[in-house]
């Protein structure tokens, strides 16, 4: 009997879907899967090919979990972009996943579903996780706090493509030489947290 064939790609900026990721492939390879994890900040323009092509000689042997950080609502350019470059397969099943910082998961994985859904892909189910908002880490008590469970970061920023905002050079700047005044930011984030009241916080959906 053949394996079956995790593929798993992610962005992630602050770490939170990364370490989502990693318990992930921790499970499915404690369940004897094959796990292939693919970091968009590091790979080819043509990961979405690779993956494809991947699955398709699965034979429905093999299932795509797809996550994207949610950066005001909506999943983040180069996640969307990587799915609209996934060849159509009717065989293959898909799980699109979100780390959201507590304000509002929006509509993230509406969008990344209905794409997935778009490409032929079987949706077997989503989910969102309730993670350390990545704009509040200066203050004692950011929202998110605690999740998705301690989250390790690398001491390193980390780079690619065009900048989206996640301020990793400021955090991580050894100098403290990179300086921006987030309070405003900061309160806006309270104020959109207050008045959407998502619950629950971390969610699975069939």
């Amino acid at each position: 009997m053949k394996k079956k064939k995790i593929f798993i790609v992610y962005f992630s900026p602050a770490g939170s879907t990364r370490h989502v990721v990693k318990i992930i492939e921790k499970q499915f390879q404690g369940l004897g899967a094959e796990v292939f994890s693919f970091d968009l900040a590091e790979c080819s323009n043509d990961v979405a090919t690779e993956i494809s092509q991947q699955m398709e000689a699965s034979n429905g042997n093999s299932c795509l979990f797809i996550g994207s950080p949610v950066y005001v609502s909506h999943a983040v350019p180069i996640v969307m972009e990587c799915i609209a470059g996934l060849k159509e397969n009717a065989d293959a099943f898909a799980v699109p996943f979100v780390t959201w910082g507590g304000a509002c998961s929006g509509i993230s994985l509406y969008e990344m579903g209905k794409e997935l859904i778009n490409k032929r892909f079987t949706l077997l189910g989503t989910a969102k996780i309730l993670a350390l908002h990545s704009l509040m880490w200066q203050l004692e008590d950011p929202l998110g706090k605690g999740h998705p469970d301690a989250v390790t970061f690398t001491p390193y920023p980390e780079f690619g493509g065009d900048c989206v905002f996640c301020f990793n050079c400021m955090k991580k700047c050894p100098e403290k030489a990179i300086n921006a005044d987030l309070s405003e930011i900061w309160q806006r984030i309270r104020d959109r947290a207050a008045f959407f009241s998502e619950r629950p916080y971390s969610q699975i959906f069939f």
